[in-house]
């Protein structure tokens, strides 16, 4: 069972498209001074829900469906003070629904 579980996983990887969402790192305060006696943690949500909480890195592996429109917000917080930022503007972005791609190659032959 495992050895038909990897063999259909290798099949299908080709297919399989995954999307990540990424942001630029704070690493300064809203008056502009550099934060180094503080670690930045980052929240996200996905279409008002948190799908993203206290994320060290600035980006998230989406699960995401064709033709859905999804709206992104994101936060920063410090550590060790234990502030906010106010929440980014909002990110909206479509996996388009994509058709099928036109046949290639046409040519005739005779008929056997």
């Amino acid at each position: 069972m495992k050895k038909l579980l990897a063999i259909t996983i290798l099949a299908l990887a080709p297919f399989i498209v995954g999307w990540t969402i990424s942001w630029d790192r704070v690493n300064t305060y809203t008056e502009g001074s550099t934060i180094s006696d503080d670690n930045v943690i980052y929240d996200l949500w996905q279409n008002g829900v948190q799908i993203g909480n206290g994320l060290t890195d600035n980006s998230l592996l989406l699960n995401v469906q064709r033709g859905t429109t999804y709206t992104y917000i994101a936060r920063t917080r410090t550590v060790r003070q234990g502030t906010v930022s106010d929440n980014s503007a909002p990110f909206v972005w479509t996996w388009a629904a994509g058709k099928a791609g036109a046949p290639g190659q046409l040519r005739v032959a005779p008929n056997p």
